[in-house]
């Protein structure tokens, strides 16, 4: 059976993905939109300890990143054919804490003073750049070369998981769609099996997930764990 087989019927084909994207895109959209309507302070301090400016950045870079990959990968060779394997190059420096952090705090910078309308923009470009790509377009990621359609995944699944807890932190109206849940779920299995242990799969957690309501301890222990190479979480 040829691997884009395999992908279909774990549920990972094109139609399924596209869609998922598009539905994740539009729901982080109006979910901003909604925080804006309510004149929520975007420098909020949230039960992780993040702000919600810092939060918003870094599922806003779910939405830049397939934009700049796809024109880092042009002409690229691809080597990574499969979405869980994404997460086996984010058991590295790039997924430590710290990293994670700066790259989410510039990114909640470059909102301004209207995220809610940075994002909408954010949201109309990358569904129109996705929509106009190929699905073997190649896409130059962190774990190295993927298609676009292999990519999207990990896309739609920290998209709907960081909307679903904001929505649900500042009890907002949320339903996302079956299809993206669905995904998204699959995701978050392909983490545990592509974590090479405890501190791997809570470093790869960190980096795909939101920040809203996992406590500041838990990036404490994945800190500690960093820094002594220990496979328990401390």
């Amino acid at each position: 059976m040829s691997n884009n087989s395999n992908m279909e019927s774990a549920g990972f084909g094109s139609g399924p993905v596209r869609a998922a994207f598009d539905r994740s895109v539009r729901d982080f959209a109006d979910v901003t939109a909604q925080l804006k309507a309510r004149n929520v302070d975007w420098e909020t301090e949230l039960p992780s300890g993040w702000s919600l400016r810092t939060v918003l950045g870094h599922t806003s870079r779910a939405l830049r990143t397939p934009v700049t990959y796809l024109e880092q990968g042009e002409g690229r060779s691809i080597d990574v054919t499969h979405p869980f394997d994404y997460f086996r190059g984010l058991a590295s420096d790039y997924s430590r804490v710290d990293a994670i952090v700066r790259r989410a705090e510039v990114a909640g910078t470059k909102l301004g003073s209207d995220p809610a309308a940075v994002v909408a923009g954010l949201c109309v470009e990358a569904s129109a750049v996705v929509a106009a790509a190929a699905d073997d377009a190649p896409v130059a990621t962190p774990s190295g070369t993927m298609s676009l359609i292999t990519y999207l995944p990990s896309r739609i699944f920290v998209l709907t998981t960081d909307t679903a807890d904001l929505a649900s932190t500042f009890a907002l109206d949320f339903e996302t769609s079956e299809l993206a849940a669905n995904l998204s779920l699959m995701m978050s299995v392909g983490i545990a099996v592509e974590a090479a242990d405890a501190v791997d799969a809570l470093t790869v957690l960190v980096s795909s997930t939101p920040r809203v309501l996992m406590p500041p301890d838990s990036d404490a222990a994945i800190r500690r764990g960093n820094e002594t190479g220990s496979n328990q979480i401390v």
